[in-house]
């Protein structure tokens, strides 16, 4: 799993790399003698592979860093997941894996690469990386897109929700496994109940550092009802709060003494998209 982090040297990156690879070798042969292993050889060749493609891609975009992992993407095939922070700092992934059918390397979430209508999907200005975001031992990838915002809110801090996605090869499509809304500058995302995609919009305020979610009127493009504000404090700004609406959360972020603290809202115009105080806290966690 990548975070954002201070850019790594190149003598950094090169043993991360290798530590990386050898780690997900040594699981991969222990959780079952079926699964290919994957040699150092093999994921440089394709990292290789990998890095012509994005160069040939959009030579005015070359990748000036790249993150490489080889690890599981599905349920049986080892791939290589590539994260590049490219030249205009944007991001883009790239996962690689040997379909055995098709007899040849796949890009699968590039697969219209050079049509004219093509879009990099993963494209993205949020310096957010491929992780394994539920725990499941499968390497998430990023789709980053700006949330629910009417023509008026052109000055608003309107916020983008990530879509983690895995590649199921068994049909050969991308599936959402998991919906976040990132906040980098206070280090924490929340995840978004899947009865709140298409419903429900957030903003951000960096100044006051509140994340607020509310309700998304689709007919009249305009924005409804909260139903829940983050803060963040550090400790003097929490101690002098009045703080009976508020719900401390209880994650520890390393290096910092920051609170993070809670509101929830009732609405009664859609019942079934309000949040309990227990789902809430189990939906904050620190990146």
């Amino acid at each position: 799993s990548q975070e954002p982090s201070q850019e790594p040297s190149a003598e950094a990156s090169s043993t991360a790399e290798n530590s990386r690879q050898q780690e997900s070798s040594r699981q991969t042969s222990s959780e079952s003698s079926d699964q290919p292993e994957v040699s150092q050889e093999t994921s440089k060749e394709v990292s290789q592979e990998v890095s012509q493609e994005v160069s040939q891609e959009e030579s005015s975009h070359d990748p000036e860093e790249e993150f490489l992992d080889a690890s599981r993407i599905s349920n049986n095939p080892i791939g290589v997941v590539l994260d590049c922070k490219r030249k205009d700092n944007t991001y883009c992934t790239q996962v690689v894996y040997y379909d055995q059918g098709w007899d040849r390397l796949i890009d699968p979430f590039n697969k219209n690469r050079g049509k004219s209508s093509y879009t990099n999907p993963t494209l993205r200005t949020d310096a957010v990386f491929s992780r394994d975001i539920n725990g499941d031992g499968i390497l998430d990838v990023p789709i980053v897109s700006q949330m629910s915002a009417s023509l008026d809110e052109s000055g608003t801090p309107v916020c983008n929700l990530t879509e983690w996605r895995d590649y199921d090869v068994s049909s050969r499509k991308s599936v959402p496994v998991f919906y976040t809304v990132i906040n980098l500058k206070d280090g924490y995302y929340f995840r978004m109940p899947e009865r709140w995609i298409g419903k429900v919009t957030a903003r951000s305020n960096p100044e006051t550092r509140q994340l607020s979610f509310f309700l998304w009127n689709s007919k009249t493009n305009s924005v409804g009802d909260r139903l829940l504000t983050i803060y963040r404090f550090n400790e003097q700004q929490w101690s002098e709060t009045g703080q009976d609406s508020l719900i401390r959360l209880e994650l520890h972020q390393e290096n910092s003494k920051a609170v993070l603290a809670a509101e929830i809202f009732v609405t009664s115009a859609d019942d079934a998209l309000n949040i309990t105080q227990d789902e809430m806290t189990r939906s904050v966690y620190i990146i």
